[in-house]
């Protein structure tokens, strides 16, 4: 099993999405039929591991993709989650979403700091918006 870090977000993720929505793991199974196979992409006891932290590895691209399809959110919006829980990233955003950057131990960043680098993010890539 891949050494688990103490973050959940992927994890609360999922439990808040299926607590919001009533969803089943098996609703989640159907949601991920392979058109091409007709075979579900990710079984019921994956997303019984995923939800409690028992994945033998972690999620790849493709489980990451289906998992979205599944809970009927955006790919980044999960991608996002799990960069947080199994490698302690963060997704960082410039003001105007142009420029993303993937930043560690953001959460130990003070509101200030967190705006002092989306500012050198728009200052480094400037926006066609901006003249650039």
């Amino acid at each position: 099993m891949p050494e688990q870090s103490a973050r959940t977000d992927l994890v609360d993720l999922i439990k808040a999405h299926r607590q919001r929505t009533g969803l089943s793991l098996r609703d989640m199974e159907q949601r991920t039929i392979d058109p091409e196979t007709g075979a579900p992409a990710l079984v019921k006891t994956w997303f019984q591991k995923i939800e409690v932290g028992t994945l033998a590895k972690h999620p790849t691209r493709r489980q990451l993709h289906w998992l979205a399809v599944a809970l009927d959110l955006p790919y980044r919006t999960v991608a996002n989650a799990a960069a947080a829980q199994y490698y302690d990233v963060e997704n960082v955003e410039s003001d105007d979403g142009q420029v993303r950057s993937l930043v560690q131990r953001v959460e130990r960043m003070t509101t200030e700091e967190r705006d002092r680098l989306r500012q050198l993010m728009d200052i480094a890539f400037p926006s066609s918006a901006d003249g650039a």
